[in-house]
C-alpha cells in the first residue's frame, strides 16, 4: 500500500484521517467503539492495527477484513504508525500509550477520530444519558429500510444491522452514537442532533448537572439543522427548547410527534402518532418498553422531518429487535425468564423493571387459568 508521507501539523492530527490512506494503530481496540471506529477506517482504505488486553468476536470478525491484532499491549506494538488513535479508558502506564508519547507520534481521542470521520457525511448524533445506542441503532435501521443506506456508529453489537459499525460510500447520512462520558459529546458538528435525557451521571469526570449541561450545551450550538428532543425529560426541555430549530417528541400534549394509547404487545409494544394534533396512524415496534416508546417518537420525528413517509417508518420499526444486553431474553420458560440487560444507573434499572412487570403478570394470568382448568 502506498502510504501519503505525514505533512500535517500536529494540531492538525485529525486531517491525517481525511487526507489518503495512513497507518493507524488503535490502542484498546477491543471495546466496543473502538472496534466499531477500526471497521470504519478499515472500509475507508486505512492500514489498521489495535492493541487490547483481550481478543473478542468481533476483533476476529475484524482480523479477517485486515486489522493487526497484538495482545497483550506492549511498547512495539504502535511502531510503524502514522497516527495512534486511544480510548479513553487508556491513560498514562499503557505502555503503548507511553510508547507513543515517547515518539511523539500524532494521537486522538475516540471522539476526534470519529469526529473527523462523521464530517465526510450529512450526520446525526444522538445523545442523552440513557437509550442512545438502542435509538442510534433503531434510527440506523429505520433509514436502511427506507433506501437511504447510512452509514452508522453505536457503541453496541446490534445483530440487526450485521455489525456496530457500518461505512456506507454511497449513503449520505451518518448516524452516530454521542458518548457523554467523558465530555467529548463536544467534538461533534452534527446535521441534526436528537437529545433523549439529561441527569446526573457520570459524576466521576463531571462535578455536577450543571457540567453535564454546559457540555450538551455546546453540542447544541454546533448543531447545523434541527435539534429533536424529548418532551417529557424536563432537563431535555429546558436546554433544547430554546433553540431556534427545534422538533419535540414525548407523550406530554405539548410535543411536536405525540405518542398515546400505548400497551404492551408479546415481544414489544403498540401506540398511536400524532403530529400537532394530527393523527398519522399505528406503530407496532418491535421491542418492549414505555422508554423504548419514546426513544422510537424520537425517531419517528427524525425520519419524517428527512421526507420519509410514515408507514415506511412503522413497518420499518415494527422489525426493529435491540442490542445485545440491552433487555436480551436469554432463556423464556413457564416458570422463569432470564434477562440480560446492560443498564447500571437507577433510571435505567427502574426501566428495565417496568419492561419485566408485563412478562410477570403474563405468567401469573397463565398460572391462573392453568390452576382454574384444574379445578
Amino acid at each position: 500500500m502506498n502510504h501519503v508521507p505525514t505533512l500535517v501539523a500536529a494540531d492538525n492530527t485529525t486531517d491525517l484521517l481525511l487526507s489518503g490512506q495512513r497507518r493507524v494503530h488503535l490502542i484498546g481496540v477491543a471495546g466496543s467503539g473502538m472496534s466499531g471506529l477500526a471497521g470504519l477506517l478499515l472500509a475507508l482504505g486505512h492500514e489498521v492495527s489495535g492493541s487490547d488486553r483481550v481478543s473478542t468476536h468481533e476483533i476476529q470478525r475484524l482480523e479477517k477484513l485486515g486489522l493487526k491484532f497484538y495482545l497483550p499491549q506492549t511498547a512495539e506494538t504502535v511502531h510503524g504508525a502514522e497516527l495512534v488513535i486511544y480510548s479513553s479508558a487508556i491513560r498514562s502506564g499503557n505502555p503503548a500509550f507511553d510508547e507513543t508519547r515517547r515518539l511523539g507520534l500524532p494521537m486522538l481521542r475516540r471522539a476526534e477520530a470519529l469526529a473527523a470521520l462523521l464530517s465526510l457525511k450529512k450526520r446525526v448524533v444522538i445523545a442523552g444519558m440513557h437509550g442512545k445506542t438502542s435509538t442510534t441503532a433503531m434510527a440506523a435501521h429505520v433509514l436502511r429500510c427506507s433506501q437511504l443506506k447510512p452509514s452508522h456508529y453505536v457503541g453496541a453489537e446490534i445483530p440487526l444491522l450485521g455489525t456496530n459499525a457500518w461505512w456506507e460510500k454511497d449513503g449520505e447520512y451518518f448516524v452516530a452514537e454521542g458518548d457523554e462520558s467523558d465530555g467529548t459529546l463536544t467534538q461533534y458538528q452534527p446535521e441534526h442532533a436528537v437529545i433523549l435525557n439529561l441527569e446526573e451521571e457520570h459524576l466521576d469526570y463531571y462535578e455536577n448537572l450543571a457540567a453535564i449541561e454546559r457540555v450538551f450545551r455546546t453540542l447544541l450550538e454546533q448543531t447545523r439543522g434541527t435539534v429533536f428532543y424529548c418532551a417529557d425529560d424536563p432537563h431535555a426541555a429546558q436546554l433544547c427548547s430554546r433553540c431556534p430549530q427545534v422538533v419535540s417528541f414525548g407523550f406530554t400534549d405539548s410535543a411536536d410527534y405525540r405518542g398515546s394509547s400505548v400497551s404492551a404487545t408479546a415481544f414489544g409494544s403498540s401506540f398511536e402518532v400524532s403530529y400537532r394534533g394530527r393523527a398519522l396512524g399505528l406503530v407496532a415496534l418491535g421491542v418492549p418498553g414505555r422508554h423504548n416508546v419514546s426513544n422510537a417518537l424520537g425517531v419517528i420525528g427524525l425520519a419524517l422531518e428527512l421526507g420519509l413517509e410514515f408507514r415506511t417508518v412503522a413497518d420499518a420499526l415494527e422489525s426493529f429487535r435491540g442490542a445485545r444486553r440491552r433487555f436480551e431474553v436469554k432463556l423464556a420458560g413457564p416458570d422463569y425468564t432470564v434477562v440480560d440487560d446492560y443498564g447500571h444507573h437507577p433510571t435505567e434499572i427502574r426501566a428495565t423493571l417496568c419492561r419485566c412487570r408485563p412478562r410477570l403478570r403474563d405468567r401469573d394470568l397463565r398460572r391462573k387459568r392453568s390452576a382454574d382448568c384444574g379445578r
